[in-house]
């Protein structure tokens, strides 16, 4: 990537990825690099809305949503047994949109929330699905399960809200402030412990099981990052990453572990998406392939898409371009490892991918791939 000073870097790396090959192997040359996946379709959903999110439940099953449509999807398969493509089966709807939604389940029972105050809840066994209607529940932005009950934030306050293990009732009382004194964004449990993001800061909470509320903030980890973007998390490795603000500014990303966290981003990455303007659609996801684990940040307002990658610390970008030429970002809204495959949503048409390492374009269109070169001395 290049940075404001092109003198001091002036790279890029595009649709493709470095890894480093062990100097004991011998070879000439310490890094070789691997090209990004190509696109291969294995679902059109109609009406052709965004897919606004893929989860993978405990079961094993996939369960999407498409506009206003969550449906249950299941795998065709070849004769040796690969997958050939997915179907899909309605099993209820949302209110339409476009922005992402949040799914967990607890083994039992998936929830699902959409940022308003409303919620479904997806019995497992038998995939029917009921609006919640219990008096302590206000809907959410996320959703997540700690030992078995369901935990989310009150949307447009500081509270962070359980379940009991039951994912259609709720405690009126099983609520309390879940930030120091900002505004809550989102929430994620990590390693076993509840984050709670808010606008300026992050804390860190126990599961104690008391009676009168099972969750305690642990006051020694308060970290001084908020987070900029509701969606922008992605949890890999037993940690989180996220696109942060302070009451300083914003547009570090972070990766978040135990009871602290790290700038994984550079001067240079920071530069361009302080130039992006409104940064807080931005949606982050991640992916595993070959011993790589890849954090995905993509900005739908800026059309541009990030990957960090854990393996290398390296940064990469990752695009798609259409029928004119014109650089976009990537098509992938939303991730998910299943059937063996690693299957992407798409931001706007309502088709679901497998990403394929032997398809050498994105759904029949090109991949361009670039790589700049450092100064030569």
């Amino acid at each position: 990537y290049a940075a404001a000073s092109v003198t001091a870097a002036a790279q890029r790396c595009v649709c493709l990825y470095p890894e480093t090959i062990p100097p004991a192997t011998g070879e000439p040359t310490p890094t070789v690099h691997l090209l990004t996946p190509g696109l291969r379709r294995a679902l059109q959903v109609l009406p052709p809305n965004p897919v606004r999110g893929l989860y993978r439940a405990t079961s094993g099953v996939l369960y999407t949503v498409v506009g206003n449509a969550l449906l249950l999807v299941s795998p065709t398969f070849r004769p040796d047994g690969s997958v050939l493509g997915l179907t899909s089966v309605p099993v209820g709807t949302i209110a339409f949109g476009t922005t992402p939604v949040s799914m967990t389940d607890n083994g039992v029972q998936l929830l699902l929330v959409d940022g308003t105050s409303n919620g479904l809840s997806v019995n497992l066994i038998t995939n029917v699905a009921t609006n919640i209607v219990s008096p302590g529940f206000y809907g959410g932005d996320r959703v997540d399960v700690i030992e078995s009950q369901f935990v989310l934030n009150r949307p447009h306050t500081r509270q962070i809200y359980l379940s009991d293990v039951d994912a259609t009732t709720f405690d009126p009382l099983y609520i309390t402030n879940g930030t120091r004194d900002d505004m809550m964004i989102t929430l994620a449990v990590v390693g076993g412990n509840l984050w709670t993001f808010g606008a300026n800061s992050t804390s860190i909470w126990q599961y104690n099981g008391a009676p009168d509320f099972p969750l305690q903030q642990n006051p020694d980890a308060v970290i001084e990052y908020g987070c900029a973007a509701s969606n922008s998390l992605g949890r890999a490795d037993r940690a989180v990453f996220w696109l942060s603000r302070t009451k300083g500014g914003q547009g570090i990303i972070l990766k978040g572990s135990g009871y602290g966290a790290l700038r994984i981003s550079t001067h240079p990455i920071e530069a361009a998406i302080a130039g992006y303007g409104d940064i807080s659609d931005a949606i982050g996801m991640t992916r595993q392939r070959g011993g790589h684990t890849f954090y995905v940040l993509t900005f739908p307002g800026a059309d541009r898409t990030w990957v960090y990658d854990l393996a290398t610390e390296h940064w990469h970008e990752w695009l798609w371009t259409d029928g004119d030429g014109v650089d976009h970002r990537h098509r992938a809204n939303c991730m998910t490892f299943v059937f063996g495959l690693t299957i992407a949503g798409d931001w706007e048409n309502g088709r679901l991918y497998a990403l394929d390492d032997a398809v050498f374009t994105d759904d029949g269109a090109p991949i361009r791939r670039l790589r700049s070169w450092p100064h030569a001395t």
